[in-house]
């Protein structure tokens, strides 16, 4: 993709103008002067998932920074780094990601458009280049592929942490896994390179589970079927439907945990008999699965090396930016599974 600007002063960006509206293709201008920890790149690949659904639908509540760039992973290039930052050097390849290092926040970069601000948070990853804070990325040294590492800044950091620090999961743990997109399929993926053998999944989209148990041997469950005698010691919920809670939740052994990554429309309300809490059963949230990117980023890489795990399996289709909104519409409607690269490097 080019621009018939250069690449110093403007970018071609995906804009989210309204809510449940489609993303524009635009040539928003870009500070020449870096601020504070404010880190340049060229994105190589960024990635769609869920999340972005739910920011474009606004689950979360009205849209107050309308318009607004989007993305929170990805793959880039150092061009440029501001004054204060320390770790980051010119040149690097990184990967971004939306929980944070170490390093403070610093001031969000000032984009305009058509003379106008636009708003973006400490990353924003759907343009071919961008402005991002220090702290939101991490330097590697990989032989995987632009698209291979697509993930790492999100999918897979999220699993890793969930099933590592908020589930602590153990070889003998049986898990299941509720939903069968982007995050649902990673976790998986990486609780057997964990080493788990008692992975089961579930999902109302028929194909959706289909996919998991041809592709990673997993068993499906039917959270409909109130006669099965199964009960799990570790449950993770990503689709944030709280009827769907209210079952996994019926699901737990006595001593069971069920953690909730998918992200619950504002208002809605969940039922469960609280007894069960008394004696050991315990359900609880999670932020990005508590993690450090730093020091985690590192350990999945290693992951990747030693065990074999492939987290971009989960992808089954490629798109460019200009094709971000067909893209979109592809997994709101289901009919694409998994997390989805877009690449954006020309």
């Amino acid at each position: 993709m080019n621009s018939s600007f250069s690449s110093k002063d403007y970018s071609l960006a995906a804009v989210l103008f309204e809510s449940l509206s489609p993303l524009k293709i635009s040539n928003i201008e870009i500070p020449l002067v870096l601020k504070g920890r404010q880190v340049k790149v060229k994105m190589l690949t960024s990635s769609l998932c869920g999340s972005q659904i739910g920011e474009i639908d606004a689950v979360k509540g009205p849209d107050a920074f309308l318009p607004h760039l989007l993305g929170h992973e990805g793959v880039a290039e150092v061009l440029d780094v501001g004054p204060d930052v320390s770790r980051i050097k010119v040149g690097q390849r990184v990967i971004l990601h939306w929980m944070k290092n170490s390093e403070p926040d610093t001031e969000n970069p000032e984009y305009l458009l058509d003379g106008l601000p636009l708003n973006a948070g400490p990353i924003a990853t759907f343009s071919e280049t961008a402005i991002i804070s220090e702290n939101r990325m991490t330097a590697i040294e990989s032989t995987f592929g632009n698209v291979e590492l697509s993930f790492l800044g999100c999918g897979v950091l999220t699993a890793y942490g969930v099933l590592k620090n908020d589930l602590e999961v153990r070889p003998d743990d049986s898990l299941l896994v509720i939903g069968a997109g982007a995050i649902g399929l990673l976790s998986i993926q990486v609780a057997i390179a964990m080493g788990l053998k008692s992975i089961y999944i579930s999902d109302a989209n028929v194909a959706k589970a289909r996919f998991a148990h041809m592709n990673f041997a997993v068993q499906v469950v039917n959270l409909e079927d109130k006669d099965s005698q199964l009960r799990f010691g570790k449950i993770i919920d990503t689709t944030g439907n709280a009827k769907v809670i209210e079952s996994a939740y019926e699901l737990l052994n006595s001593q069971g945990v069920l953690c909730l990554v998918g992200v619950t429309p504002v208002g809605d309300k969940i039922l469960i008999d609280p007894m069960p809490l008394h004696y050991g059963r315990k359900i609880q949230g999670s932020y990005g699965g508590g993690v450090l990117p730093i020091k985690d980023i590192p350990s999945i890489l290693k992951l990747m090396g030693d065990s074999g795990l492939e987290p971009w399996k989960v992808s089954s289709k490629h798109f460019s930016l200009s094709q971000i909104n067909e893209a979109i519409d592809g997994l709101r409607s289901g009919e694409i599974i998994g997390k989805i690269p877009i690449i954006v490097e020309n």
